[in-house]
């Protein structure tokens, strides 16, 4: 009788043991899937922000290069001396064939007449009531992304696809700050589509990545074809314009589809001030996130099969 009973809590102790390190070694499991987890979805939310500051950023320099173009064109002399408008067309027409983003470059006289322009284009014309000379005989202007009016006709255009501009203008002084006009550059919205797509490499292409681009009010200006010219001012996380620092979080868009979504705005860089633009690259969770559950279905698978071999030890103690 002694022998049972003894045998029966030797039994029960035993049970116990293997059971204590069965959940422990369990739980230690979890705790490392939970937090290896947790730092990997990290990471990937971190690429997936630096993905859209990547984006803006090209954009910024691209915007400061053309404006340092703007500002030296205004060195040429032809423009402050009295040139015929054939020789003024072409150095303007110089410039734009060593740059394929720029659509039209002209020069108005102090009234918004064109004098000079590349392909002859709009010469003659008016553009007085066009917000490229009337904010660009103040200051150098920047334009934000709008589409062709007068030139909608005039220039090539072969995908039959709307054309849409960046304007930059500065007015013209003599030497004796006298104003002679204004220099308007149109830049063609392509450019920001040859930088959207130069951020995606095959990898990033086969994992269903967007990259997106969003007017300062959150008109999507770049992005999938459903979703241009739309507001996604609603998103829940999009930055402040105080936002200086990229940043990332899970956002559930309009369809209802959760994606990991990186955020970066537009600050300018040197001499482009910025227009306020907000860079989005965004992943469906279930593609973005698929490592993770593919990380923590083999730390707890792993963990259980120590778990198991542990309390057979523990039993057997």
């Amino acid at each position: 009788m002694f022998a049972i009973s003894r045998f029966s809590l030797r039994s029960r102790f035993s049970a116990l043991i293997a059971t204590l390190v069965f959940a422990t070694t369990l739980l230690l499991g979890w705790v490392a899937s939970r937090e290896s987890a947790q730092q990997m979805e990290a990471n990937i939310g971190a690429a997936t922000a630096e993905a859209a500051y990547q984006m803006v950023d090209k954009l910024d320099r691209s915007m400061d290069a053309r404006i340092k173009e703007v500002k030296l064109l205004l060195g040429i002399q032809a423009l402050t001396n009295d040139t015929s408008p054939g020789a003024l067309r072409r150095q303007l027409e110089r410039l734009q064939e060593n740059h394929n983003v720029v659509s039209w470059i002209g020069y108005t006289d102090p009234e918004g007449t064109v004098q000079a322009a590349t392909g002859g284009i709009l010469e003659g014309v008016s553009i007085a009531q066009r917000p490229v000379f009337i904010e660009g005989r103040k200051s150098l202007w920047i334009g934000d992304v709008h589409e062709a009016v007068l030139l909608a006709q005039l220039l090539p255009n072969p995908n039959g696809e709307a054309l849409k501009f960046v304007d930059i203008a500065t007015p013209v002084y003599d030497r004796n700050r006298v104003l002679q006009g204004v220099l308007a550059v149109h830049l063609s919205w392509k450019w920001a589509e040859y930088i959207q797509h130069s951020m995606f490499s095959p990898t990033k292409l086969r994992q269903d990545t967007e990259m997106l681009l969003l007017a300062a009010d959150g008109t999507v200006l770049l992005g999938p074809e459903a979703l241009i010219g739309q507001s996604l001012a609603s998103l829940e996380h999009l930055p402040s314009p105080a936002t200086t620092s990229p940043q990332w979080a899970i956002e559930t868009w309009p369809n209802g589809e959760q994606f990991v979504t990186g955020y970066a705005r537009s600050n300018g860089y040197e001499d482009f001030p910025g227009l306020g633009w907000i860079a989005i690259s965004r992943k469906p969770v279930s593609i973005a996130f698929a490592p993770v559950e593919q990380l923590r279905a083999a730390i707890m698978g792993i963990g259980i099969l120590l778990a198991l071999l542990f309390a057979m030890i523990g039993w057997k103690i």
